[in-house]
């Protein structure tokens, strides 16, 4: 702005109230001018009060001269808010296991405050609070099994919200990639009717496998291999990725036979 005073040789205090709990004093020597011209600058760290898209501050310039004399004006200034930025970093992980995304984020208002909201592409949505002057961010989600099934690994779409306390707005996206476990198996035992012998024909033998799985939401199918040129589904038996597997046989010529039993899970793995 101007001063004006036509004392030209009068030494002005400017004090300039931003409006925002700051005040500032300046001395301006008029150096002869009746019209002197004066500038000052301030940074505004935030649009105040929160949850505002932007904010009007009062300004308040008083100047007196050197004798007592004293003159008033004002100005308003507004301060719009700015919408944070956040990128983000993927991960890959096992099924059954956490994975840790992160990344940065960005907002010149330094006293914002911030709210993350993550969608980890499974159903499962997170939020977390970020306070001010915070510039990086990571989070953490256990995925319970690479879905949709048919597939030995998924990747999940993530998406980020970043919004800040005065209803600014930003996003971005990455992935997670889920990989399957294979299951794995391991032969219990025969029972035999007849301790010392088996008969072809006349004796039928029960068989047991039991296996585990990190994928505790896989479901399971298995098949035995009774090395005589037949097969047959197990029946089975699971809880929360692990279980048993039985099945039964006659055989039907004397000789010596290899017994194998393949247990599947529902994303392709398997073991025998």
């Amino acid at each position: 702005g101007h001063i004006y005073d036509p004392g030209i040789y009068d030494i002005q205090t400017v004090t300039v109230d931003w409006g925002d709990g700051t005040t500032e004093t300046h001395t301006v020597d008029l150096q002869g001018s009746d019209q002197n011209p004066f500038s000052f600058s301030h940074v505004y760290v935030d649009d105040n009060p929160t949850a505002t898209p932007f904010d009007d501050y009062q300004v308040t310039v008083s100047v007196t001269d050197g004798d007592g004399g004293s003159g008033v004006n004002y100005a308003t200034i507004t301060v719009y808010n700015v919408a944070p930025t956040i990128t983000g970093s993927g991960d890959e992980i096992d099924e059954n296991g956490v994975a840790t995304i992160g990344g940065t984020i960005y907002d010149p208002g330094i006293e914002d405050t911030f709210t993350l909201t993550v969608n980890w592409g499974d159903g499962t949505v997170t939020t977390q609070t970020i306070g001010p002057g915070t510039t990086s961010w990571s989070m953490s989600h256990q995925y319970l099994d690479d879905d949709p099934s048919g597939t030995p690994s998924d990747i999940y779409a993530i998406t980020l919200t970043i919004t800040d306390d005065d209803t600014g707005t930003g996003s971005a996206t990455t992935t997670v990639t889920v990989n399957n476990v294979d299951p794995l198996v391991t032969f219990d035992e025969m029972i035999q009717p007849n301790p010392e012998f088996i008969l072809p024909i006349v004796h039928t033998l029960e068989f047991q496998a039991s296996f585990t799985d990190v994928g505790t939401l896989d479901t399971h199918t298995a098949i035995w291999d009774w090395g005589d040129g037949t097969s047959d589904s197990g029946t089975v038996i699971e809880t929360d990725g692990s279980g048993t597997v039985t099945g039964s046989h006659v055989y039907a010529l004397p000789g010596t036979y290899i017994v194998t039993i393949t247990v599947w899970d529902d994303d392709t793995g398997f073991d025998s």
